[in-house]
């Protein structure tokens, strides 16, 4: 038994199976890390609730980066659609990074036995700056190639229909057998018809 194997359908799958463990997975388990690491001597400041309500944005839009990353794959090179769903993937990208970006300063305040306090601040907020700085060039670069695909729609639909035609299965010519593309009229070495 054959067994064929879709490179674009392993890329789809690795690519969705990558952004749901780093926008799912790793924030679950990261706080599930963090809230353990919390001894009862620590006070987050009131941040808890908010933290908890951050994260579950965290996982809806890491679901939603996720189901978008696996459509991109669904649609053909250089068109409107798949130009729109990177798109959108990139905007959820900024949200995640932006979600983040709430909880990039922490102040945490720690009792000590002889009733001293310290005072922890936890500041990320310049990495998340840049990180979002970078994704905002990814949405300049999608807007570019949404607009480019509406602009030259015609040629990169011709291009697909070449790519297509060409990989189309191959007739023999009954002549001198050399083997012809499907839509010729005419062998191009006897010039006999084909059809």
């Amino acid at each position: 038994m054959e067994i064929l194997i879709n490179k674009l359908k392993v890329l789809q799958i690795l690519s969705t199976g990558i952004s749901g463990v780093v926008t799912i997975l790793l924030p679950i388990i990261n706080y599930i890390q963090f809230k353990n690491s919390l001894s009862e001597d620590m006070n987050m400041g009131g941040f808890e609730a908010t933290y908890d309500s951050l994260m579950i944005w965290i996982v809806i839009v890491g679901i939603m980066i996720t189901g978008s990353t696996y459509f991109i794959f669904e649609f053909p090179n250089n068109s409107i659609k798949r130009g729109s769903v990177s798109l959108t993937n990139s905007v959820l990208d900024i949200i995640f990074i932006y979600i983040f970006s709430c909880m990039s300063q922490i102040n945490m305040t720690y009792t000590c036995n002889n009733n001293c306090r310290k005072e922890i601040t936890l500041n990320l907020s310049g990495v998340y700056t840049l990180l979002i700085i970078i994704m905002s060039l990814y949405v300049v670069k999608n807007v570019y190639d949404l607009i480019d695909y509406k602009v030259n729609s015609k040629h990169y639909i011709q291009s697909r229909k070449k790519r297509t035609f060409t990989k189309s299965k191959l007739i023999k010519c009954s002549k001198c057998n050399y083997m012809c593309q499907l839509g010729w009229k005419k062998c191009p070495i006897c010039k006999s018809r084909l059809y």
